[in-house]
């Protein structure tokens, strides 16, 4: 009984010690001059299907404007293929977003980063600096738009799967269990060591005055 009560209470607190974390990344990637995109939207690394993109900024494409400036910071046309990727990350602890990263990838070599903590665009090759400049103007607003989208994701996502309910109901169950267990080991300590004590431990405690010699 003490080792399985031990086991239990080790799982419980493996349980609340965890850290609730939580990463969404959607990545958007194609070839310059054709219309075949593939779109993946992840949470913890899981593929999950989502319907409408267009009213959320953190699931919002790179626009066509910003391709050519990428394609043409380069001297490079459509006639050959280059490919592109743009990724966006969120981490979230429970409901509280730390971090949103946003970059851009030309031909599988960085391009251009977002430094969330900064609120500045971070060149990876010179071919970008013209696009930095012109986007480092918008850079806060871009990252709240990105933290608002993605916090309006984990919440629709809450809200279909239930998650944390799930958990807390799992933590739950567990601490009733320990707790009945709990009160099962004392009734067996109460009623092993009231034996042979008129009354029981109640007995045992409880002194009662002694009477005097009858009259």
């Amino acid at each position: 009984m003490p080792i399985l009560i031990a086991t239990i209470l080790w799982t419980v607190s493996l349980s609340l010690s965890e850290a609730k974390e939580t990463i969404i990344q959607y990545a958007h990637s194609g070839v310059f001059g054709t219309v075949d995109t593939t779109d993946i939207l992840t949470i913890n690394s899981v593929p999950i299907e989502w319907g409408d993109r267009r009213n959320n900024s953190f699931l919002s494409n790179i626009e066509n404007e910003t391709l050519r400036m990428i394609i043409k910071s380069f001297k490079h046309t459509t006639a050959n293929r280059h490919t592109y990727q743009r990724t966006r990350k969120c981490r979230l602890e429970e409901f509280k977003i730390l971090k949103v990263s946003d970059r851009i990838q030309y031909d599988g070599r960085e391009y251009l980063s977002l430094d969330s903590f900064e609120n500045t665009w971070t060149a990876a090759v010179p071919q970008a600096l013209a696009l930095k400049q012109q986007w480092d103007q918008g850079a806060e607003k871009h990252e709240l738009n990105l933290r608002n989208g993605c916090m309006e994701l984990i919440k629709a996502f809450t809200r279909n799967e239930h998650p944390v309910s799930k958990a807390s109901f799992a933590i739950i169950v567990i601490i009733a269990i320990v707790a009945f267990l709990c009160l099962c080991v004392v009734i067996f300590y109460i009623s092993k060591n009231g034996c042979g004590h008129p009354g029981g431990v109640l007995g045992s405690i409880i002194h009662y005055p002694r009477r005097g010699p009858a009259l």
